[in-house]
């Protein structure tokens, strides 16, 4: 049901039935759209104040309602960051668990960067100041576009590039969280999975006409691994042309099942739950019964397999995770320049 209303939302299905859903929606959207314009001018005329951190800090948001690709651009970016011999800090809300520590992207973060400090709490400016004094030189604020009560000296947005603007209505008539204007606030935008988008073409000419001297990175998200619920590495191959379950409680879990399909699996079935579901052992017999009536493998998310390995049932169903990773395609060079001049500030160059 999420994903069916996600998808209208985006403006993917439900044809002229979908648009006069949306059209009694659509007063609220405006205002929603200008309850956050007003925000972001009280902080501008400084009616709200930002707090600035003792090392720089490096946003990444989004414009829309969550399935951009946020946690592969984080963990890319710390560890460009590491090369460059900075100490990052990730500062991150935490969701969709009852700790903020059990979130589905910090168990992830701790998997794929052990070495890097990870700080879970709603008050972002505590978590700078605690990731600072345990010797962080530079702080990710993830999820950051619309958290404006931390200073940042970075701002960069992610668009997914299959579907850039939610729909082009701020929720709930849409999926965008602020007007596309907002991105006049960003230094750099990104388009994550440019190789499932249908028209990237179009999406570039309009970021080059509305926000002309904003660069843009261009990137994919591309399958690197597959593993079991024990951690095991297994070839990626032994997907093609197998029939397969796949499930997710993701943002966009249309991306997880194209990225399927393109290593040639054959999807009989998927089992898509809301972004952040917290997996019950209900959830897990429902999972492996669909499986075993459509004699399928399971394939899950990275992200969602970090929550099912908590499970004994779901460890015991051999159940898949496939990992992706972020690639930048075009522009490596422009965010590398803007990660120099942050050095420059935290007097690292």
């Amino acid at each position: 049901m999420e994903r069916w209303l996600r998808e209208m939302l985006e403006g993917r299905r439900g044809g002229i039935a979908g648009r006069v859903f949306r059209i009694p929606l659509v007063p609220v959207s405006i205002l929603y759209g200008l309850a956050g314009k007003s925000r972001v001018s009280a902080y501008r005329r400084g009616w709200l104040k930002s707090k600035a951190a003792s090392v720089p800090v490096i946003s990444i948001g989004n414009l829309t309602a969550g399935g951009t690709g946020k946690t592969p651009f984080v963990i890319a970016l710390c560890r460009l960051l590491a090369e460059r011999g900075e100490t990052p800090a990730i500062l991150t809300r935490g969701y969709g668990a009852a700790s903020p520590e059990d979130a589905d992207e910090i168990r992830l973060f701790r998997q794929r960067l052990p070495e890097v400090k990870i700080s879970a709490s709603p008050d972002r400016v505590a978590s700078a100041k605690q990731a600072v004094a345990e010797g962080a030189t530079i702080l990710v604020l993830d999820d950051g576009f619309q958290h404006l009560r931390l200073r940042r000296d970075l701002d960069i947005v992610l668009l997914d590039a299959t579907c850039p603007l939610g729909g082009g209505w701020p929720l709930p008539a849409g999926l965008l969280r602020e007007f596309p204007s907002a991105l006049e606030r960003a230094d750099l935008i990104c388009l994550t999975r440019c190789d499932q988008a249908h028209d990237l073409t179009q999406t570039r000419d309009w970021l080059r006409q509305t926000f002309p001297d904003k660069p843009v990175l261009l990137t994919e998200h591309q399958p690197v691994f597959l593993k079991n619920l024990q951690g095991e590495k297994l070839d990626m191959d032994r997907l093609k042309e197998k029939p397969v379950v796949a499930v997710a409680g993701i943002g966009s879990p249309s991306a997880f099942a194209a990225t399927l399909k393109q290593l040639g699996a054959e999807i009989r079935a998927e089992l898509f739950f809301a972004d952040h579901h917290a997996y019950s052992a209900a959830d897990v017999r429902k999972i492996i019964q669909t499986a075993a009536s459509h004699s399928a493998a399971i394939v899950t998310t990275e992200k969602d397999a970090v929550k099912l390995a908590l499970l004994a049932d779901a460890t015991a169903g051999k159940i898949l995770a496939l990992g992706v990773e972020l690639c930048l395609r075009e522009g490596e060079e422009v965010l590398r320049e803007k990660l120099a001049t942050l050095s420059q500030l935290s007097g690292r160059a």
